[in-house]
């Protein structure tokens, strides 16, 4: 499974935080420690993996709650839950987390993403806490199936990311001057923007920037 696998990182953002990288190159070692084994432990594989989709998921949440803020403000005007106050200025991907599993697949309908797509991602979800996280005899008994699954989403969500992506170039397009030498301007960018090695793959990021950073774009992982 590891080949195909790794392209979660082309979900991931190039540029990361250490609390997050650190935890990210501990759920992959997971991965991969239990993918390279025997066969009856490569299923749970899948456990490290599925945290590993709902960090990129939360990556997105979290740029939406920044790029598109009276929206994301609008969908807890009426929450009285528990996590309501500290996810409404979430300050790191973390923060996320805070929310119900189910309910981070409804946010992506700020960005047009339909109901059979957020039901394709609840149902991932659902299936690893009802069935694998708790001691109750699940076992996952297509991995390969169950990551294809996860990389599904992910490459539907993507597309969805690309009105958000045309504004951080023109924001790049408007910030930058003569002087700046473009790998650096963007290399500097890169953790706050979230943007991952998809992200400048289509639209402008994809027409005006990526050509600057073909070493960043391909060294993700």
């Amino acid at each position: 499974m590891y080949e195909d696998a790794q392209e979660i990182f082309d979900y991931l953002p190039i540029r990361r935080d250490t609390p997050e990288n650190d935890y990210i190159d501990h759920l992959w070692q997971a991965f991969t420690t239990l993918d390279g084994g025997e066969a009856v432990v490569r299923s749970f594989a899948v456990m490290p993996f599925h945290l590993l989709f709902m960090m990129a998921l939360q990556y997105k949440i979290l740029r939406i709650s920044r790029e598109k803020r009276a929206e994301y403000e609008l969908v807890f005007t009426i929450d009285r839950g528990r996590e309501r106050e500290a996810v409404l200025n979430p300050e790191s991907v973390f923060d996320i987390a805070l929310l119900n599993e189910r309910t981070i697949p409804d946010l992506l309908k700020l960005i047009g993403l339909d109901g059979e797509a957020i039901k394709q991602i609840k149902e991932l979800i659902d299936n690893r806490n009802d069935n694998l996280a708790h001691a109750k005899g699940g076992i996952e008994s297509e991995p390969e199936m169950r990551i294809e699954e996860y990389l599904t989403c992910l490459r539907t969500i993507q597309i969805h990311m690309q009105p958000l992506n045309d504004k951080v170039a023109n924001g790049w397009t408007t910030e930058v001057s003569p002087e700046d030498v473009m790998p650096d301007f963007i290399e500097a960018r890169l953790v706050d923007s979230m943007l991952c090695s998809e992200d400048f793959m289509t639209g402008a990021l994809a027409n005006d920037f990526a050509k600057y950073i073909p070493a960043l774009v391909n060294n993700v992982d």
